[in-house]
């Protein structure tokens, strides 16, 4: 065979070779399955619930054996019930109450995606940042997802004071309420975000006061607070609504009760509740009327202000005794005489 015959056999060899082979084998490598993560709803309030969710795409290759590790991060721990949902096979380890999240031996073919989700509850305001780690299959492993994040808003409270703490019957008091909307004014510094910046409208509560107390006549009225606030003289029931507060602010109102019976006065407040359908704690205090507290008494059996009948025996028993030592003395110094 001649050179240019050789060389022109040796060219359709591999023409021939080029079409045998697959196109996939030809093509470039494709790209490995990841790992993405994020949050259901978001803001949510503290006491609230959100679902925390994990998705993998198996994209050109798939896999077995993937697995995750998910450590949340202060104030947010799994839901009760936990409400596992998990279309990736193996196992998910979500207890409620906790705050660790992991999958075992999942699987997901190529080119098909899977999904976790879990419930997840806020205990603590705040920005919560959220970032998976350990993420890896049988041969392989994969970056972890960007950091997800969740925005728990902090509920109003109210705090309640009595000035002064102690009086007597007929006497009256000041009856104070600070209200808080505790969120931060101020950007993230981590994240960059201030989603956590919001104002809460519709701030309502009622506040029944105990029996034995009531509100003078006129009311005292004081304070600084926009919303309705009713404190009709004479009552026992104080109310606040339609009250807004921006972010990091507080007001206040007071007025002024009399006391119409003795004892230990425990004043509570309803829960703090908003437009926004949340509820915060309520206010306590205690006021003491013709009674004060000692270091063995407690609000519901105050030692009296006089110190009781009990001190006010022994100290005539010991009166009685004394004028017997003296009565003796001079009895015996009239015989010696």
């Amino acid at each position: 065979m001649s050179r240019q015959l050789r060389t022109i056999a040796a060219v359709f060899a591999a023409l021939a070779l080029a079409v045998a082979v697959p196109a996939t084998t030809l093509a470039a490598p494709g790209s490995g399955p990841v790992l993405l993560s994020g949050f259901g709803a978001s803001p949510i309030y503290v006491g609230g619930s959100s679902t925390v969710w994990f998705r993998i795409n198996g994209n050109d290759s798939g896999g077995t054996g993937f697995a995750f590790t998910d450590t949340l991060p202060a104030g947010l721990v799994v839901g009760s019930p936990a409400g596992v949902t998990n279309s990736c096979g193996g196992a998910v380890t979500a207890s409620a109450g906790s705050n660790g999240i992991s999958l075992s031996s999942g699987v997901v073919l190529s080119s098909a995606t899977c999904l976790i989700e879990v419930n997840v509850k806020a205990t603590t305001p705040g920005v919560k940042p959220n970032t998976t780690s350990s993420f890896s299959w049988n041969g392989g492993t994969g970056a972890n997802p960007e950091t997800a994040l969740l925005t728990v808003i902090a509920l109003p409270t109210v705090a309640v004071a009595f000035n002064p703490t102690s009086i007597s019957i007929g006497g009256t008091s000041t009856l104070t309420f600070t209200i808080t909307n505790p969120n931060p004014g101020n950007v993230n510094p981590q994240h960059g975000v201030a989603p956590a910046a919001v104002g809460l409208s519709g701030i309502h509560f009622s506040d029944t006061l105990p029996a034995g107390l009531v509100i003078t006549d006129p009311n005292g009225f004081a304070g600084n607070c926009d919303g309705k606030i009713d404190a009709l003289a004479g009552t026992n029931v104080i109310t606040l609504s339609d009250l807004f507060l921006p972010a990091a602010t507080n007001c206040w109102f007071s007025v002024t009760v009399k006391a119409t019976t003795s004892g230990a006065k425990k004043n509570s407040t309803g829960p703090v509740g908003s437009q926004e359908d949340v509820s915060g704690d309520p206010g306590l205090a205690t006021l003491y009327v013709g009674v004060t507290p000692s270091r063995t008494s407690t609000a519901d059996d105050p030692a009296p202000v006089n110190g009781g009948l009990l001190p006010l025996l022994l100290g005539l028993f010991a009166a009685v005794g004394v004028g017997f030592a003296v009565a003796r003395r001079r009895v015996a110094v009239a015989k010696r005489g």
